[in-house]
């Protein structure tokens, strides 16, 4: 065909160009809808850093074909088949996402998909696990953060990191990691793959023996069975199967480590020894696999956290070092201890077997705590308080047994010495213990101090012997003395020694006492108030001597401190004769008078003393004691004659006015008598007036004319009448009045006068 003219070749083209493109875009929005839109999708990497948690200073070394991992943690074992140790990271960095968050998902398969099931999508033979997320994609860009769960992530040596363990439910095999961020056929898959491995935990991973441990396994064949053994006791072991998930648990009570041989290990809560544990090494091993899982359990040391062991004065004795020299700490590794028979003895341990009580022996007898915690606790602590037994001088082994082992500190029970009580007054009863002296010895008890008239006492010249007597085969022995006569108050020492120098000492406090010289006197003669036992103007002194007998009690104190003075109120009769506070102070020996006058009546009377505690001034104190005599005066005074010639007036002239009112008492009964009966007579005389007076009106009205002076007369006999009436109603009403009686001589006269005027009205009618 020729050409076509250039014009016309021109549009033609531009005519298919334009066809074309239509074409091409109606193809291109019709198939627009089945092309996928991509969601992540690249490779993620694995690999190991040296940290748990992401740091800046992290280190980040890559895996190349896989990497293995201790099952359900983030523990590294090998990389790419060589040993190593770390934590497994997740390297996102050649991912390309197209959300801003994310999830991990783990796989037994390397498909760029998320499986749901099997077959489900086309290819899936199991589904997969999410098992982290969502992170933040921006947050693999920044500076590493911990998030939740024991996560963390961010950029380390210009690597996307996440760091983090596998999960927990996973057997053991080969697994991928898959980087979701949205609904897609395709994500992003780790190109190296994860072999888990079995794991075992224990929990707790230390503690004393006998306690209980739990081992958890993970990552062990799917339904297969695990055999769990101990070392170093290779002869015990238990057969166990895993779930469906690779995972099993076994408790068991940890060994028996640190047997009767173990040296007593110190131990604090902060600082453990590297050297006071063993370790129990529990295997669990995969018999599918053949691979297998250890753990470790620091069995500690039994030891004795402390020993208290206390002297009869209450000190607390210092802990012999043991074998090793040095000094030792406060709760120290010492063999041995010094002790006191019957004195406070308190033990305490840690990593004791807790599964019963403990039980224990005082050269080789059983001894019972005074308080205890019992069975020691979960940890192993226990606690024992004891009171230790009569015991010979020397070494005495103090065993603790628990359930399957014991250790014993050494007592060295020193010579000890006990009085009962530790204080008293002159004259009272004293008993006094000796143990671990030596046997069948002669021994001697002494008192020391009864003259303070110094700053020194010397015990060897200034004493008294209380006691002489001999100990038994065990070194023991009992006397009962009194406390002696005439020394100063305060505190002494009683000392015994035998025959071969074994010699120990307790002290003793004299209290205040006070007595009469007589319980009974004449008035006025002088009773004297005594003072035994009081402090001396010496005050405080201490003992010192040069004799050797005596000189272990060289440098201790006797006599009374100036603080501790007291301060005296003597009353007569509750009336203050010295005070209000008297500095009553004693002799050398403690002794002191006071004059007391017996006064008063003749009869009893009380003399007190009240003690009061001053602290080195008066304006405080405290109320010690108070005490009452009775003081019985004879003897008779003027004053009391006279007084007693006065009280027998008073009691005859009582007499004769009891005699007096009795009379009248009889008197006034018959009077009251006799004015009832006149009482009884004026109400009907009473009466008598009033119908008379009626009568006297009526006659009154008929005589009304013509008789005008009679009718004065009956006016005047109504007037008297009417008086008379108003008199004689007042008679009852003073019926105990006999100046009354006037009265009825009135009413007589008006009676006498009504007959008279009577008479005389007849006579006139009759004319």
């Amino acid at each position: 065909m020729p050409p076509l003219p250039k014009g016309a070749k021109t549009k033609m083209n531009y005519k298919t160009i334009f066809v074309t493109t239509i074409f091409l875009l109606s193809v291109f929005a019709y198939i627009a809808p089945a092309i996928p839109a991509f969601a992540s999708t690249g490779t993620a990497g694995l690999g190991v850093v040296n940290t748990p948690y992401l740091k800046p200073a992290s280190t980040f070394t890559p895996a190349a074909n896989n990497i293995t991992v201790k099952g359900g943690s983030s523990t590294v074992v090998k990389i790419d088949g060589t040993k190593t140790s770390g934590y497994l990271a997740y390297d996102l960095s050649g991912v390309t996402f197209s959300g801003s968050q994310f999830f991990l998902y783990i796989s037994t398969n390397g498909l760029s998909q998320i499986c749901l099931g099997p077959n489900n999508p086309a290819g899936c033979t199991s589904a997969d696990l999410e098992f982290a997320g969502p992170f933040s994609v921006a947050a693999l860009s920044g500076s590493p953060q911990n998030v939740t769960n024991g996560y963390s992530i961010g950029t380390v040596s210009g690597s996307k990191l996440v760091e983090g363990p596998i999960p927990t439910n996973l057997s053991q095999g080969n697994y991928y990691i898959k980087v979701y961020d949205g609904s897609s056929t395709s994500v992003a898959v780790s190109a190296p793959f994860i072999q888990i491995v079995p794991n075992l935990v224990l929990s707790p991973t230390s503690g004393p023996a006998g306690a209980s441990v739990k081992a958890t396994g993970y990552g062990y064949s799917a339904g297969g069975i695990v055999n769990v053994s101990f070392s170093p006791k290779v002869d015990t072991s238990a057969n166990v199967t895993a779930s469906s998930t690779g995972g099993f648990s076994y408790t068991f009570t940890a060994g028996y480590l640190g047997s009767v041989a173990s040296p007593m290990i110190y131990h604090s809560a902060t600082t453990v020894s590297p050297a006071n544990y063993q370790n129990l090494t529990v295997t669990a091993k995969d018999y599918t696999s053949g691979l297998s899982a250890s753990g470790n359990y620091s069995e500690y040391y039994r030891d004795f956290a402390y020993i208290q062991s206390y002297s009869p004065a209450n000190a607390l004795q210092t802990v012999t070092q043991g074998p090793g020299g040095g000094t030792p700490p406060p709760y120290s590794n010492a063999s041995s201890v010094n002790g006191y028979v019957l004195q406070k003895f308190n033990i305490a341990g840690d990593f004791w077997n807790p599964t019963q009580n403990l039980t224990f022996t005082f050269a080789g007898s059983p001894v019972t705590p005074v308080a205890s915690s019992g069975a020691p606790n979960a940890t192993g602590y226990f606690w024992a308080n004891f009171t230790l037994p009569v015991a010979s001088l020397g070494n005495h082994a103090f065993t603790v047994y628990d359930a399957n082992t014991n250790m014993s500190i050494i007592v060295n029970i020193q010579t000890t010495f006990l009085v009962s009580p530790t204080s008293g007054v002159e004259g009272s009863s004293v008993t006094a213990q000796g143990y671990g002296f030596t046997s069948n010895a002669n021994v001697t008890v002494w008192w020391f101090g009864t003259t303070l008239s110094s700053s020194t006492v010397n015990p060897a010249t200034d004493n008294i012997l209380i006691y002489s007597t001999s100990t038994g085969s065990t070194g023991s022995f009992t006397v009962t003395f009194k406390v002696p006569s005439n020394v100063y108050g305060g505190s002494h020492i009683i000392f015994a020694n035998d025959s071969s120098k074994v010699s120990a000492d307790a002290a003793f406090w004299v209290n205040t006492s006070f007595a009469l010289s007589s319980n009974t006197a004449a008035q006025g003669n002088t009773v004297w108030l005594y003072f035994y036992g009081m402090w001396t103007d010496q005050s405080t002194g201490h003992y010192s001597t040069t004799d050797a007998n005596f000189s272990v009690v060289n440098g201790q104190s006797t006599g009374t401190p100036y603080n501790e003075k007291t301060w005296y109120q003597v009353g007569y009769d509750n009336a203050l004769v010295y005070g209000p506070y008297v500095n009553v102070e004693g002799n050398a020996t403690g002794f002191q008078a006071v004059p007391i006058t017996a006064a008063g009546f003749p009869g009893p009377h009380y003399v007190n003393v009240v003690g009061w505690y001053f602290y080195n001034s008066l304006t405080a104190g405290s109320q010690l004691s108070s005490t009452s005599f009775l003081l019985n005066v004879t003897g008779t005074t003027t004053e009391g004659a006279a007084i007693e010639s006065m009280l027998q007036s008073v009691l005859n002239a009582q007499s004769t006015e009891m005699t007096t009112l009795n009379n009248i008492l009889s008197g006034v009964g018959a009077n009251g008598n006799a004015i009832a009966n006149l009482s009884t007579q004026v109400s009907g005389v009473q009466s008598s007036l009033t119908t008379l007076s009626n009568s006297v009106g009526s006659l009154t009205n008929s005589v009304n004319s013509g008789f005008t002076s009679t009718q004065n007369s009956l006016s005047g006999i109504t007037s008297t009448l009417n008086n008379v009436q108003s008199q004689t109603s007042q008679i009852p009403t003073v019926s105990g009045n006999l100046g009354n009686v006037s009265t009825y001589l009135i009413i007589a006269i008006v009676l006498a006068a009504i007959v008279l005027i009577l008479e005389i009205i007849i006579l006139v009618r009759k004319k």
